[in-house]
């Protein structure tokens, strides 16, 4: 997991904290003292909703298991091909990004207003420590519900399909072997040739779809202009699809795809 999945990684609490000014309506930020406008004194800082309205919205896609930038069907564009892996890397993101949130957001909020009140000591913080408490226990919650409804990954599923035929296709080898003497070819053994070949050309098309020339790559390239800020919450999405995309790779079976070819087609 990385801090760059996190999904409250572009809201800074200081953001959200201004003065009103109880004369002229004036608002300024938190280290004025007197109002620009009509020189009034400024009462104390307040953290505007805003701040909770941004924590709220960049948490909303991903505690429902899918991730805003797939609004548009990006992923499911990218991956039309594989059509189960859109459902699966929506799932696999969303959990991702709710992980690094955890970790990594909630804490430098709360340590946020903690040093907003050392800096502002009338500053009111109680109310967004409490908001802060009760998104972290939701985000909690739901994340324990998203890993009970896991998305079984698809590439997974074919690896599983493999081994399963193969291991029919060897038996069937080692049964004519036998019987024949041979073991080079009846129309059983080709049949289960066939079967090897077809999970095989569907594991070759999900390596090439999920590979760095891929598209899904492709599209963060695409989008990369969108998302350079790191404040964009685009970018956190991002980060944990291709978090996501990049276990996959690292699966030690699909690196090892190209060995599986070559051992059925020299078999």
């Amino acid at each position: 997991m990385s801090g760059g999945s996190d999904l409250l990684q572009g809201i800074k609490l200081g953001d959200h904290v201004q003065r009103t000014c109880g004369t002229c309506k004036t608002k300024t930020g938190a280290e004025m003292s007197l109002c620009p406008k009509c020189n009034a004194p400024l009462p104390p800082p307040k953290i505007v909703p805003s701040f909770e309205q941004a924590v709220e919205s960049a948490l909303y896609h991903a505690l429902q298991g899918q991730v805003s930038i797939d609004a548009r069907g990006t992923i499911s564009e990218a991956v039309r091909e594989c059509p189960s892996l859109a459902t699966f890397l929506r799932h696999a993101a969303a959990v991702v990004g709710l992980e690094a949130a955890i970790t990594f957001g909630f804490p430098r909020l709360q340590a946020e207003s903690d040093s907003l009140l050392n800096q502002y000591p009338d500053v009111y913080v109680d109310s967004t420590r409490s908001f802060l408490d009760e998104q972290l226990r939701t985000t909690q919650h739901a994340l324990v519900n998203l890993r009970q409804r896991a998305v079984a990954n698809p590439l997974a599923a074919l690896f599983g399909e493999y081994v399963e035929k193969d291991e029919a296709y060897a038996a069937e080898r080692e049964d004519v072997r036998i019987k024949v003497g041979t073991g080079q070819s009846t129309s059983s053994l080709e049949a289960k040739g066939t079967q090897l070949e077809k999970v095989l050309s569907q594991i070759d098309l999900h390596v090439t779809t999920l590979g760095p020339q891929g598209p899904v790559w492709a599209g963060f390239g695409e989008w990369h202009p969108l998302t350079a800020d790191p404040e964009a919450r685009e970018a956190a999405e991002w980060h944990a699809l291709l978090q996501v995309v990049s276990n996959i790779a690292n699966f030690s079976p699909f690196r090892q795809n190209s060995n599986i070819n070559t051992n059925l087609r020299s078999g």
